[in-house]
């Protein structure tokens, strides 16, 4: 069967292709065990197979400058479009070692690692798993800021009940925010703090 790749524009195939291509990874997942036999599990973030390496070999006219060519592309370190068959995905080339063997064969052997940094034509952000544990512990450990209390002064009529209501709270808050013994038993001028 012949598998057919292309590195930028450099095509693989026969004994230069590799036999398969590693694609998926892996889910992190955090257990632990509570008192009770209670078990919680949660995942942790995805990390995507990032490495691929082979060894092959090029024959023909054009082995050569295709083995420059990795070469060049490995010097540059820049990502290259990888596409096998359907799938199109960014890799550095780690690694690309290369023998010339005599007239139009070249060997070689290469690893590539995917490119998860920032698409520049596209602006769209890759899946960086370092990047999504920071951000996922940083979502864990800020605190919303808490909003500013406000005053109410009271008015003739009004209840400590009446107040809540119109605040979104309950008596009970209100009479322990505001050191209130008595929640049936407040005055007209009385100020009293709103924390919701």
């Amino acid at each position: 069967m012949v598998y057919i790749l292309r590195i930028g524009d450099v095509e693989f195939k026969d004994f230069a292709a590799p036999e398969s291509w590693a694609f998926g990874g892996e889910q992190v997942i955090a257990k632990r065990k509570l008192p009770g036999g209670t078990q919680v599990i949660q995942p942790r973030g995805e990390f995507t197979e990032l490495l691929n390496s082979w060894e092959g070999t090029f024959y023909g006219e054009d082995a050569y400058q295709k083995a420059r060519k990795m070469d060049e592309y490995r010097t540059k370190a820049e990502s290259q479009v990888v596409q096998f068959y359907t799938f199109k995905v960014k890799y550095f080339i780690e690694k690309f070692v290369w023998r010339w063997v005599k007239k139009d064969q070249i060997d070689f052997s290469i690893s590539l690692v995917r490119d998860l940094t920032i698409d520049q034509q596209s602006g769209a952000k890759k899946t960086d798993p370092v990047s999504n544990q920071i951000a996922q512990s940083k979502k864990a450990t800020t605190t919303k800021p808490q909003p500013k209390p406000k005053t109410y002064t009271v008015q003739s009529g009004d209840t400590l009940s009446k107040i809540a209501t119109a605040n979104g709270t309950t008596i009970a808050k209100l009479a322990s925010d505001n050191g209130i013994k008595n929640p049936n038993l407040i005055y007209p001028g009385q100020k009293v703090v709103i924390k919701t």
